[in-house]
């Protein structure tokens, strides 16, 4: 796995928790 790309991946999944959070609570 290019190493670049998995934490890539991990930032845009840490980015959207919030989002998905939000949806959630309400």
């Amino acid at each position: 796995v290019n190493r670049k790309r998995f934490e890539g991946l991990v930032e845009r999944a840490l980015s959207r928790i919030p989002e998905v959070f939000r949806e959630a609570m309400e």
